[in-house]
């Protein structure tokens, strides 16, 4: 390959983007055109092939869009990540213009017209903004197709937005509840200081009208109201009036012990992250590790809420329906650091998603989530090998002794309960089952309209990576360093040492990881808009994941040795897993090392199941088991409430 080019040919270009399915919408299936006729169930359209005529039902996580294919290379297939920071703010600020009207149902010519008065930009931009935005669904559709500074360009001096941030945050929001006028001239006075040109007080104005409404009232000195008027009552939460408004994620270790595949031996606890939608109370994904609560779990967990299940169920062996799936409005959260990372930002706002959390000290914002988390974990009470809620229900109940469920078994095991139990139960807050509440949201009822088919993502496997952990690093001579391991490839080679324009430093570049397996990491090729898979250096390093490679650098500072070197990292891994082998009969921390080594091999992802692309070996047949499916769900019932 030339120094001049990267090889583009391995590269997985991202597709950004959402579509919906409608009536009379044009769409791909299994390479064939067709035109939707009818919606006939959350999971299943009626439509006519343009070839044959011939009408068919397809399921709903076979169909393409059509249009995705034809998307310019220079938004929607960028990392949000990479994206030049001037244009991705002009986009976010060309948002801000529109958002209002998007809420508007109908929109009429006058709201346009007023919202292009109120802003001083033409109504036919206001216009291809809107077409530009509904195309895709994300932010970055919204950026310039063409280099250079345009005429409309808006963009305001980075001092002057912290003027106007500063201002509002030191002088606006405050007890004595100075007017607007007062914060616009209170801006133009500290320019002047600063000698920076003062922005139109439309700008200010715009700034101030996004403050959150509680936020405006509780700053500007009544507390109180703000409470008696925003703070929801138990059991209720605000804005959630419609599906996928509002879906709540949280972590629980499980009230159960399961056992290695090879010896069924008891190796601890696994956790589970749950994502539910607070309207219907669906479960919209999860993801369950060995592995204690992280940014990966997250974005898995994320990534299944929002693809189609029917292919997860099939890999998993469940014969059942979930047709649950769909891009949240808003994803809640409380305030620990795997929901406050940088890459769960950034994916949220890229994706029109409002991320929030939890307040403190406010219980009731919580309470759906958590209550369905206890739900479950009741459930698992019943199974052979649970740990119960608290040592006065174990009493003298061996755990271990009677643990039979492997990882597997388990997962089986909570997806019958969730796909063919719980989502078809009466659920007490509702009075009817969440599958029921979810068809009445999708379809509407007399008096109150549907939402239609949630929108499905362009492409399964870029939401998964803009939700993955994301690195930021120069490229040297001998490639990419991360966490003391050297990765390289030839794509890298035009790349190295160059420099940032703007600080004249090195330049960083994306990578993403999946932390279940670092031997391979994914470089964003900004040249070529696409990700490219780059391997360690030195091919003798063992395939191996985060948690594994920090076992190993703690193994070897113990001993005080070079975790840098690679002939030690090969050396020590190959005497870990030794350790681990002669262990793994005899205790449990052994088996489990041993277990979570055999799952993260197998690299099973929503969007990986979804388009067929695993990794090799494949994940082994949850059918495949020495516990007949009797002993794991012969006591698993519908409930008559939730």
């Amino acid at each position: 390959m030339s120094d001049q080019e990267p090889d583009k040919n391995s590269a997985h270009v991202p597709l950004r983007g959402k579509f919906n399915i409608r009536s009379n919408t044009l769409v791909s299936c299994r390479g064939s055109l067709y035109i939707v006729n009818d919606i006939l169930t959350p999971s299943q359209v009626v439509a006519k092939e343009l070839d044959t005529g011939r009408t068919s039902i397809l399921n709903v996580s076979e169909i393409v869009s059509v249009h995705a294919a034809n998307v310019q290379v220079s938004t929607a297939q960028k990392d949000f990540a990479a994206m030049n920071s001037l244009e991705y703010e002009r986009a976010k600020w060309r948002y801000s213009v529109i958002e209002p009207l998007l809420e508007l149902n109908p929109m009429t010519k006058e709201d346009v017209q007023a919202r292009a008065d109120e802003m001083n930009i033409g109504i036919s931009t206001i216009y291809r903004w809107i077409r530009k935005f509904k195309s895709l669904g994300v932010i970055s559709a919204l950026m310039s197709e063409q280099r250079g500074r345009k005429q409309l360009d808006t963009r305001l001096d980075r001092r002057v937005n912290e003027v106007i941030n500063d201002t509002i945050e030191k002088k606006y929001l405050t007890a004595r509840r100075p007017s607007v006028m007062n914060a616009i001239r209170e801006v133009a006075i500290e320019c002047r200081k600063l000698n920076l040109p003062a922005p139109h007080p439309n700008t200010v104005r715009h700034r101030i009208s996004k403050i959150d409404e509680r936020l405006l009232v509780k700053r500007r000195g009544n507390r109180q109201k703000a409470r008696n008027l925003y703070d929801p009552a138990a059991g209720q939460f605000p804005g959630a009036d419609y599906p996928l408004s509002v879906i709540q994620i949280d972590h629980t270790p499980m009230d159960v012990i399961v056992v290695d595949d090879v010896h069924r031996e008891p190796i601890g606890r696994p956790f589970l992250t749950l994502a539910i939608d607070v309207c219907t109370r669906c479960v919209t994904g999860y993801y369950i590790g060995l592995e204690a609560p992280n940014e990966n779990s997250v974005a898995m967990c994320i990534a299944h809420s929002i693809l189609p299940k029917e292919a997860w169920l099939e890999f998993k062996g469940v014969e059942a329906e979930w047709p649950v799936f769909g891009f949240p409005g808003k994803i809640h959260v409380d305030n620990g650091s795997d929901f406050r990372t940088k890459t769960l930002t950034h994916a949220c706002r890229e994706y029109d998603i409002q991320l929030e959390y939890r307040p403190v000290k406010q219980p009731q914002y919580g309470g759906h989530i958590e209550r369905l988390l206890g739900t479950f974990m009741r459930q698992l009470h019943d199974v052979p090998g649970t740990t119960f809620s608290s040592i006065h229900e174990k009493q003298d109940y061996k755990s271990d002794k009677h643990a039979i469920l492997t990882m597997s078994e388990l997962e089986k095991w909570l997806l019958v309960l969730i796909a063919k139990t719980y989502h078809y139960s009466k659920h007490s807050s509702i009075g009817m089952p969440p599958m029921r509440k979810w068809e009445l949201g999708v379809y509407g009822t007399d008096d109150t309209p549907g939402i239609g088919l949630p929108a499905l993502a362009n492409d399964p496997h870029t939401v998964q990576l803009d939700f993955m952990p994301l690195i930021e690093r120069t490229i040297q001579k001998d490639g990419v360093e991360i966490d003391g391991i050297q990765y390289y490839d030839e794509v890298l080679r035009f790349y190295i040492g160059m420099k940032d324009e703007a600080t004249k430093r090195g330049k960083r570049f994306i990578f993403r990881r999946d932390p279940r397996d670092i031997s391979t990491i994914w470089f964003f090729d900004e040249r070529e808009g696409g990700y490219h898979p780059i391997s360690y250096a030195d091919q003798r390093l063992p395939r191996m994941s985060l948690w594994e490679l920090k076992r190993i650098k703690k193994h070897l500072a113990d001993q005080s040795r070079d975790y840098r070197a690679t002939e030690e990292l090969i050396s020590a891994h190959e005497e870990l897993r030794e350790i681990v082998k002669d262990a793994e009969k005899k205790t449990k921390k052994a088996r489990k090392i041993s277990q979570q080594q055999r799952r993260f091999a197998e690299g099973v992802s929503p969007a990986g199941v979804l388009t067929g692309k695993l990794n090799e070996p494949s994940a082994p047949d949850p059918m495949d088991s020495q516990v007949p499916d009797e002993d794991i769900f012969g006591d698993l019932k519908p409930f008559d409430e939730w």
